[in-house]
């Protein structure tokens, strides 16, 4: 029965949300509707289309506002800014290159359609003033049980979406329908919410709610400090140098420690932690659910602390009624480009009506050429015959047409105006559109150019603040998503695959060192890089390094591996290979020790004392190890006495032992003769003779010990 009702609560709570979500984008959604179908060509309001085919008067629609709208899409498609995520406190840089290269693979990967996410996005927010795409997670394929990856999807409907502007629920409504709902979900009982707005093609078709809450619980943080061998990830070098240390415990160092801040749950994986400090804190937690009706189809925990819906948004406006809008790109142009629609329709028109000039002659020329006149306005012939006539003896010269009627300038003054108009409204003059205007220089065109930039920098600003929360959401994803030891495929900044390992040790087939790329651990954050792509960069690039190698041709010849590697043809990164081959030694190691010294690296006198610092503990390991081995023989010196030892202390005992088996003999020889002598066959044995063999030896060994026999 709870549980019953927690999915009520979350249904109205579903309910409330959308509606209010309805209500305040009531007028966005307006105002973007009526914009895309404007770019899209559909300029002319209702009543006016009406009235035009009423009385069969032109309606002629020239766009040129697709044409801005292309630009400005297409501009930033080409120089798109790029997330990087940039490492802090205990993040390592060698898995950082790794979780940029990660990022770059789920922008451009096969399953991911974020090229295409982005673009639709991108368009949306210049015609609609808003756009979204969203970030999803699905297994590596089909046959996976627990790998998943990241991906990036599109959102087709910008006005499906929902999204809380505080950032505590998202919402993606669609219709299908009922049919194919019912194929995969059963017979549906509920209707729509009933929410005024909402509505699909068919009456039948089945409105399913997407929702995503977050919700903040309280927890316990700890900030503890722990060895830092024991760090889940702990390169493969500190774990043999603890090897090490153990074997050799007298080279023991101060154990090295690391702090870490964790969950209480999470405090119970680190037994041996020491708690440094502790604070209450909130958690935010994720939850996504799918509704139809008041039906709960679906719902599962999401991964991450982030909403994964994206929203990007043009400049917020406030109607007097209170109500706001995103406003587009052609929004201020949509009047001059009505204005402009008319007077070429009417313009259209006069031509069309304006009545042919006619034939002037004499009285007779037209006889028996009636006809030829007649037509000679509609249809093209090479000539017309007439009669030729005189008057009063003088030949009358041949019809002539009257002069056309003078061309209204103020008319088609106004057109070019409201054509400018256009341009002036959205801030992009004829060098942004690739037309030639006024501007003769280079810079000129490239000043004017960038002013049309600068008129809509606001919705490149608008992308990148979207970019900005997309990396979030993956970094924040990636712990949880990339969690096991697996091999991955990334992309480097020059957009070339490369596959690595992570989550375990392995050995760097460049450097042969062994390395781990913990996927599981450090923070980031995230920067957006403005700028053009990587082909574009790589271009320019190679430009500028020609250009510069031609005004300083030392440049070309020390530079030659760079201008070659930026070079945009097959082969273009193997000359780059073997023009830095052929360059002399001597200048690359001052490359190297100038990177050092901007990195903060040893200068050379630093690098001076290195060496000799290593050459004196070279020589003091040496000398530790002859030290070792004198121990070593010393310590067989002293096992090869006592083997000798023992050896003299078995000979004794042979000796001993001989002695007694002699002496048994021939007393036994020396009875054995007296009693066949006598006669007799009780001849006493000396006691001593009887003795057991073990005391007789005993009494040899004390003997020997003493010296001998007393």
């Amino acid at each position: 029965m709870a549980e019953k009702t927690e999915k009520t609560e979350v249904i109205e709570r579903a309910k409330k949300n959308l509606t209010r979500m309805v209500k305040l984008m009531s007028k966005a959604h307006e105002v973007g509707k009526r914009c895309m179908e404007f770019v899209g060509g559909e300029q002319w309001e209702d009543g006016d289309i009406k009235d035009r085919l009423a009385t069969k008067r032109p309606m002629i629609t020239i766009n040129k506002l697709s044409n801005f709208v292309n630009i400005v899409v297409n501009k930033n498609s080409q120089e798109r800014s790029r997330i990087k995520a940039l490492p802090f406190e205990d993040s390592d840089v060698d898995t950082a290159r790794v979780v940029n290269g990660l990022i770059r693979h789920i922008q451009y990967s096969d399953k991911s359609d974020a090229g295409e996410a982005y673009s639709n996005a991108f368009f949306d927010l210049v015609t609609m003033g808003f756009g979204y795409w969203r970030v999803d997670t699905e297994f590596v394929d089909d046959m996976s049980v627990d790998e998943q990856e990241i991906v990036i999807n599109k959102i087709d409907d910008p006005l499906s979406v929902f999204l809380d502007p505080d950032g505590n629920f998202a919402i993606v409504v669609k219709f299908i329908p009922k049919d194919i709902f019912e194929e995969k979900y059963g017979e549906h009982k509920d209707g729509d919410w009933g929410i005024i707005g909402l509505k699909g093609d068919d009456p039948e078709d089945v409105m399913m709610v997407e929702y995503w809450e977050k919700t903040e619980t309280n927890v316990e943080i700890f900030k503890i400090e722990i060895p830092e061998q024991v760090v889940d990830g702990a390169p493969v070098a500190e774990i043999d140098a603890a090897i090490e240390l153990s074997l050799n415990p007298e080279q023991a160092e101060p154990t090295k420690s690391k702090t870490i801040t964790v969950t209480e749950d999470e405090l119970k994986d680190y037994p041996d932690a020491v708690v440094i400090k502790q604070r209450k804190s909130k958690k935010s937690v994720v939850k996504q659910y799918l509704f139809a009706g008041n039906d709960e189809l679906e719902s599962s925990d999401w991964a991450g602390k982030y909403l994964p819906i994206i929203g990007v948004y043009g400049r917020k406006f406030k109607t007097r009624n209170g109500e706001i809008f995103f406003k587009p790109l052609v929004f201020d142009a949509i009047d001059p480009q009505k204005y402009y629609n008319y007077l070429k329709s009417q313009d259209f028109e006069l031509m069309r009506m304006a009545p042919k000039n006619p034939w002037i002659g004499a009285e007779g020329q037209f006889t028996g050429h009636e006809d030829e006149f007649s037509n000679s306005n509609t249809d093209n012939v090479p000539y017309v015959e007439y009669k030729a006539i005189t008057v009063d003896g003088q030949v009358v010269p041949s019809p002539q047409r009257t002069s056309p009627p003078p061309v209204n300038a103020a008319f088609y003054q106004n057109i070019m105006q409201s054509n400018d108009e256009i341009k002036a409204c959205i801030g992009m003059y004829d060098a942004s559109l690739g037309a030639t205007s006024n501007e003769t220089s280079g810079k000129a065109i490239l000043a004017r150019g960038r002013q049309g930039d600068v008129a809509t920098h606001h919705f490149t600003q608008a992308s990148n603040v979207a970019l900005r929360q997309t990396g979030l959401v993956i970094v924040d994803l990636r712990p949880h998503i990339y969690d096991s030891a697996r091999t991955i495929r990334i992309l480097g900044d020059d957009m070339k695959d490369e596959v690595v390992k992570i989550n375990q040790p392995f050995v760097d087939p460049k450097t042969g060192k062994t390395v781990t790329y913990d996927m599981t651990q450090g923070k980031y954050d995230i920067k957006i890089d403005i700028g053009s792509n990587s082909m574009t960069r790589r271009l320019d690039a190679a430009e500028n390094l020609l250009e510069f190698a031609r005004v300083v041709p030392k440049a070309g010849e020390i530079g030659a591996d760079f201008i070659a590697g930026n070079l945009d043809f097959e082969y273009a990164d193997e000359l780059s290979k073997r023009l830095k081959a052929a360059q002399n030694p001597a200048l690359l190691d001052r490359v190297k020790q100038l990177e050092q010294n901007e990195n903060g690296g040893p200068t050379p006198e630093q690098i001076q004392m290195q060496k000799m610092a290593q050459a004196v503990q070279g020589m003091q390991q040496q000398l530790g190890q002859a030290q070792q081995a004198i121990q070593v023989m010393a310590k067989e010196n002293q096992m090869l006495k006592s083997k000798v030892s023992q050896a003299d202390v078995i000979i004794a005992r042979i000796k001993a032992d001989s002695e007694i088996k002699k002496e048994q003999i021939e007393s036994a020889a020396s009875v054995e003769v007296a009693r066949i002598n006598s006669g007799s066959q009780n001849i006493p044995i000396p006691a001593q003779e009887v003795a057991p063999a073990g005391n007789r030896n005993n009494m040899a060994m004390q003997n020997h010990s003493n010296g001998g026999p007393q």
